[in-house]
């Protein structure tokens, strides 16, 4: 996993812990604190949810500039042969 998602998930695991942890010691009743626990949890979802598309926005643009870099090489690859193929026929 690398060290960005890492980050991610642990500031994730910690926020809902603690949230959870805030939830279960807070002088509530009990169905206040399952409906504050299912918020909490869907908050968690959505930063969760926010994050993995942002990380996914990154690595399209990553592949995307990857793949304009290989049709540039190939296209100047191709170019250098057709280069010395004529070069070659002409001798």
């Amino acid at each position: 996993m690398k060290t960005g998602l890492k980050v991610i998930a642990g500031f994730m695991a910690g926020t809902a812990t603690g949230a959870l942890l805030g939830l279960l010691f807070a002088p509530s009743s009990g169905k206040k604190t399952r409906r504050n626990i299912a918020r909490e949890v869907r908050n968690v979802e959505e930063e969760l949810e926010h994050a993995a598309q942002k990380k996914l926005r990154h690595a399209k643009e990553i592949l995307k500039d990857k793949v304009d870099d290989l049709k540039v090489s190939g296209i100047e690859m191709v170019d250098g042969l057709k280069k010395n193929f004529k070069e070659s026929a002409a001798n």
